[in-house]
């Protein structure tokens, strides 16, 4: 059993994260607001600053509950490290001494960024510590841990389990238990880092409120009308969709690709648009509000996201967007990958090989010609599976049930020794 507390409907969490609200982290604020709404006592601590210009306005609610790290420093900032790093030397020796050992064995920000929630979180009252993603946040995560005695659980995305992590081991080893998100990730997990037992993984879909993606009006085929949305990175494949829209071009077909997001490849997604002579069919339309994604999914065909796998190793899992789209009764083009095909499955969609072009470029023209009630019979698959398997409400669920049950070991006996990273 993988439980935390016998008690939790008023259980006071902090979330440790990168930065909030994130408008690509929607699972995140879905599961706080969830929680919240259940009468959890939910904290958010933020590392940092959204830079994003467009918000979700569902996060405005959180707000006075979201704490962010440079509030923290203020003016003479290292002289308040010395005096608490002092404090905690007196107070708690032995997890200062260890979360020390931490930051040095790993070269870890941690201990540096950690010591100044560490005392607050004891001052207001915290019970439990939650990281979302196993990199930063759960790096500050242990240390905050040593240092206030607090228990801590983080939960594995993709990122920062596939692209090389930091001292995973030591992160998996001291973790009262730990959530991912598909049954891949969880095998994943444990062939790599066999350092914790199969029943310590909690598998918990990120997940969405289906009632916010339902369409206003019926679904319509009005020919090759597609959408991607995503961050603008490597692993969501654009490049390869602007391809195959070169080539649906090169075939004279008329169509329109929508491409909502931002990130470190809009540039060169941007120029490659323009060489291909596809400026008047693809837009990159910039980051864009839950509200507005929805809006732009009525008006979809085809959504389509190309996933590959990067080269540093960082890959796609279960992208919510894919079952937003699928929520809105969109059928839905995706590449063939060890966890999307949990999801894009039983009719509700089209998988394709990844980097193969010509393979989208089919795909696309295929589904684009189907019948109009074929397609249909295709969205409400994809509908059906994200209201069995994907809602906010069942997964949150298992999510109150995993900060529920026995106490597991002390945090006192935190092990930060690593010989499988």
């Amino acid at each position: 059993m993988f439980g935390l507390y016998t008690r939790c409907s008023d259980m006071k969490i902090a979330y440790i994260v990168s930065v909030f609200p994130s408008l690509s982290e929607t699972f995140i604020l879905n599961e706080i607001l969830e929680l919240k709404r259940r009468g959890f006592d939910i904290n958010v601590f933020s590392i940092g600053k959204p830079k994003d210009s467009v918000c979700h306005p569902e996060a405005a609610s959180l707000m006075q509950s979201v704490h962010y790290l440079e509030e923290e420093f203020g003016i003479g900032k290292n002289l308040k490290r010395v005096f608490l790093y002092a404090y905690f030397l007196l107070v708690s020796p032995i997890g200062f001494i260890r979360a020390l050992d931490f930051a040095v064995r790993y070269r870890s920000k941690g201990l540096r960024k950690g010591a100044f929630w560490a005392r607050r979180f004891r001052l207001m009252g915290i019970e439990h510590i939650h990281a979302h993603f196993a990199d930063l946040p759960t790096e500050v995560a242990l240390p905050v841990s040593l240092l206030s005695g607090l228990p801590y659980t983080f939960t594995v995305h993709a990122r920062d389990l596939f692209s090389g992590p930091k001292a995973m081991a030591t992160k998996l080893r001291n973790a009262r238990a730990v959530i991912t998100h598909c049954a891949y990730n969880k095998r994943y997990l444990l062939e790599n880092w066999p350092v914790i037992p199969a029943e310590s993984i909690a598998e918990i879909h990120c997940s969405i409120e289906p009632g916010q993606f339902s369409r206003s009006r019926e679904y319509m085929n009005t020919g090759m009308n597609m959408l991607a949305v995503g961050r603008l990175v490597e692993k969501k494949g654009l490049h390869y969709l602007i391809e195959a829209c070169a080539k649906l071009k090169e075939r004279g077909l008329t169509f329109t690709c929508s491409i909502v997001g931002s990130g470190p490849e809009e540039g060169a997604l941007k120029n490659m648009v323009e060489e291909k002579g596809l400026a008047g069919s693809v837009f990159l339309l910039g980051p864009k509000s839950r509200v507005e994604i929805k809006e732009l999914l009525e008006k979809t065909t085809v959504f389509v996201l190309p996933c590959i796998e990067a080269a540093d190793g960082d890959r796609d899992s279960l992208p919510t967007v894919i079952k937003e789209a699928m929520a809105m009764e969109v059928p839905v083009i995706t590449t063939m990958n060890e966890s999307i095909g949990e999801l894009v499955r039983d009719g509700a969609g089209v998988l394709v090989a990844p980097r193969d072009v010509d393979g989208l470029a089919e795909a696309i023209v295929s589904l684009s010609a189907m019948d109009e009630n074929d397609l249909k019979r295709m969205g409400k698959e994809g509908r059906a599976i994200i209201e069995r398997s994907f809602t906010i409400q069942s997964q949150s669920d298992k999510l109150i049930h995993f900060f529920e049950g026995s106490t597991m070991k002390s945090v006192s006996h935190m092990d930060i020794s690593d010989q499988t990273m």
